[in-house]
């Protein structure tokens, strides 16, 4: 073979090799979401390892500092992601504001139960959290223990009390609408509405960015209760870390988190197939084993950490239509003049 011949053969097999690596690569998938990490990245990992044809890249952040950051690219005209995993409160309110979000009919949604389906097929329901009270083993036992939501304004917990700031957290206003909206309503104020929170602030309850970071602080004891969401609370559990949760005697917050198609995305097939895989009952497995929710399909078996299921708690769903950005913003600046 001629030199010549030779150099012709290596450049058809470059272009052959090269035709085989884009090949491998059928798309690619750009996964925006606002839990913490430790507890999604392993269900997006799973993904990628199931479908190695699509490279998948992912971006986290705080739930409002995503929120902020997804709306500045939305009006820039320059949207990152396909596919958006958070509250269904923020993804409700996004809808309202910018319009941004795609209609999907996963695969499996019939599957799903019927009561967490969202009428216009915006909102895929993916997991169950739930807003509880989180307490460290070691310091708290027995009759300490809180069974009530109110049990926490005893003035024993002076500055022993950590909740979130729904400056950035997202969920945080899920205990704001239970405990100043819901209970209020149902109860009275005080000792709900907002007057509960001024009795946290007289005990010195520390406000903190995330339910991560809540978690840390029961687990070490330095705060040894929290006003927790169910995820956090069962990867302590997980953990084997000396904190346990309590699901209070009021009831619990449902809180949705939902899987959404953003508009214009540049990869709707791969987007399509992400939500797919949540509701698969592998995906519904990991968003239990690594995500710490209630999971969304029926089939799918659940049980919390003292033996009870979901249909033995009290849950309550989550008003989406009240915890809009204009309510969000009440909270956030109604929480600060009681907090700080």
């Amino acid at each position: 073979m001629t030199s010549r011949c030779r150099i012709a053969a290596l450049g058809f097999c470059l272009v052959l090799c090269l035709g085989l690596v884009a090949s491998a690569v059928a798309g690619e998938l750009n996964v925006y979401y606002g839990t913490s990490r430790d507890l999604f990245e392993p269900v997006v990992q799973a993904f990628a390892a199931a479908r190695p044809d699509i490279k998948v890249s992912s971006f986290r952040a705080p739930t409002e500092e995503l929120m902020a950051t997804i709306e500045m690219e939305i009006r820039s005209g320059t949207p990152r992601a396909d596919v958006i995993v958070i509250t269904a409160s923020q993804l409700f309110g996004l809808q309202q504001q910018h319009k941004a979000l795609e209609r999907y009919t996963p695969k499996e949604l019939e599957t799903v139960k019927k009561e967490l389906r969202d009428p216009e097929g915006i909102l895929n329901p993916v997991g169950v959290n739930l807003s509880l009270i989180q307490y460290n083993t070691k310091r708290i036992t027995g009759q300490d223990i809180p069974k009530k939501f109110t049990d926490l304004l005893n003035p024993k917990w002076n500055n022993q009390i950590v909740i979130t700031d729904p400056r950035s957290s997202s969920s945080a206003h899920t205990h704001i609408w239970f405990l100043t909206k819901y209970m209020a309503d149902a109860a009275g104020e005080p000792p709900y509405g907002w007057s509960f929170f001024k009795e946290l602030r007289k005990l010195n309850a520390k406000y903190v960015a995330s339910h991560g970071t809540i978690r840390s602080m029961v687990q070490t004891g330095e705060r040894p209760l929290g006003i927790q969401m169910l995820n956090d609370a069962m990867k302590s559990i997980t953990a084997g870390e000396p904190a346990s949760f309590v699901l209070a005697q009021e009831g619990s917050a449902a809180e949705i988190t939902a899987a959404s198609l953003l508009k214009g995305s540049r990869n709707p097939t791969e987007a399509k197939a992400f939500v797919d895989f949540l509701l698969t009952e592998k995906g519904q497995d990991l968003m239990v084993k690594f995500g710490g929710y209630v999971p969304v399909r029926t089939s799918t078996a659940f049980k919390f950490p003292d033996g009870r299921s979901v249909t033995d708690v009290k849950l309550v769903p989550v008003d989406l239509a009240y915890i809009t950005p204009a309510k969000r913003e009440e909270h956030m600046q109604k929480f600060q003049e009681i907090m700080r």
